[in-house]
């Protein structure tokens, strides 16, 4: 398997997780997968994992992925702090309290 098709496989799994229920009792598996592709050197897959994480992350994942997501809004990569920036005002519209979002 190549490269190329394991990177469109897994942007492809990135948006079917992001499509899924996320009452789901095996979000905490998609959430440690995605939080790993978030935090990787492979800026193709953070922005995607970012979109994604944020869509399926409920108030107790967010605390945990704060740091994270603060790191993205001032990456160097416009596609990665954009997909950071796009998901937490996301976040804000979906009714996560305000001063989660802020900080």
């Amino acid at each position: 398997v190549s490269t190329q098709s394991t990177g469109t496989l897994r942007r492809m799994l990135h948006l079917v997780i992001k499509e899924l229920p996320t009452a789901s009792d095996d979000a905490i598996i998609a959430t440690s997968s995605l939080t790993k592709d978030m935090t990787g050197k492979e800026d193709g897959y953070r922005a995607t994992a970012i979109r994604s994480l944020c869509k399926i992350t409920d108030l107790a994942m967010l605390t945990a992925i704060e740091r994270y997501l603060k790191q993205a809004l001032v990456d160097r990569n416009p596609a990665v702090s954009s997909a950071a920036l796009v998901s937490t005002l996301q976040l804000n519209k979906d009714g996560t309290p305000t001063e989660m979002v802020k900080r």
